[in-house]
């Protein structure tokens, strides 16, 4: 006996699918309305945010001062 196929991701698979996974061929009426339907815009931005956020958090971690002071010493154009 066969197991239809899905057209609904899982939990799971619909999380890959958030941070950038594709998801099985069969499910491409699925991302179709995703992507185009009510909301699509917002959930398309929200696609390409959420693995690039971690990502953008990590300068936060870096010290701005020391930043600055780093650069203009590499550059060559310290102050006085």
């Amino acid at each position: 006996m066969t197991t239809p196929l899905r057209t609904r991701p899982t939990v799971i698979q619909r999380l890959a699918y958030v941070v950038g996974r594709p998801l099985p061929p069969q499910m491409q009426d699925w991302v179709r309305n995703d992507i185009l339907g009510p909301g699509g815009v917002r959930r398309y931005l929200l696609r390409w945010n959420v693995p690039v956020i971690p990502l953008l958090l990590l300068f936060l971690l870096i010290p701005g001062r020391d930043c600055k002071n780093n650069g203009v010493t590499l550059k060559g154009d310290a102050p006085p």
